[in-house]
């Protein structure tokens, strides 16, 4: 039998709050651990009880939302953050994307795919609405994807999924120390929201850097 996700949820709205939680405890493979309405108490409570995913809106009163992803990942760095969120700013998709959450979903989705997206990111993965996605790759397009990841680090993301060459190849094709290249790839992971090479695929692959055939 397989281990529950554990979930800790943060809106400010009791309705939503609530409402999210009853759905995700009566499916099967989740476990609401807690929730909070406040950025305050949710870093609390990721601290002690350190959780798989974390939900959080963009309408918390104390906190910025990027600030709060990262202050997560700072706490509990394997747990996965996602934005439940109707805001489609692109300042602050790129700001959120960039602090390390694995998922910007807007919260008129539908529930299976909700459950989809929790159990892809849950896995390594990452997940975006498709209004989102359209948002990254028209910002990667222009400004964005030098800003989010240096020359070199596009230069490896290629080199991984486009050559599935390894860190000790890619090393010796460009001159460069097996830690070095190692160093750089959990960078791009960590920019990624993503936890292993497939998902940084997967994820490259979903906004353009990189063409599958």
């Amino acid at each position: 039998m397989h281990t529950p996700i554990s979930v800790i949820i943060a809106d400010a709205n009791e309705v939503y709050r609530q409402g999210l939680s009853s759905l995700l405890q009566q499916q099967p493979g989740f476990l609401v651990q807690a929730v909070a309405d406040t950025g305050a108490a949710l870093l609390q409570l990721v601290k002690n009880h350190p959780p798989g995913l974390v939900f959080i809106s963009c309408a918390l009163p104390d906190v910025p939302t990027p600030e709060l992803c990262k202050n997560i990942l700072a706490l509990q760095p394997l747990s996965k953050v996602i934005v439940l969120t109707s805001n489609k700013t692109p300042c602050l998709v790129q700001q959120v994307i960039q602090a390390g959450a694995s998922g910007y979903i807007i919260n008129h989705v539908s529930v299976p795919v909700l459950f989809t997206a929790a159990q892809t990111i849950n896995d390594g993965g990452t997940y975006y609405s498709p209004e989102i996605t359209h948002i990254i790759k028209d910002m990667m397009n222009g400004r964005i994807l030098s800003t989010m990841f240096s020359p070199r680090e596009l230069e490896v993301i290629r080199a991984i999924c486009n050559a599935s060459l390894t860190s000790k190849q890619i090393g010796q094709q460009w001159h460069m120390s097996e830690a070095a290249v190692e160093s750089c790839r959990r960078r791009i992971l960590q920019k990624m929201g993503c936890s292993s090479v497939v998902g940084m695929v997967m994820w490259a692959v979903r906004m353009g850097i990189v063409e599958v055939g």
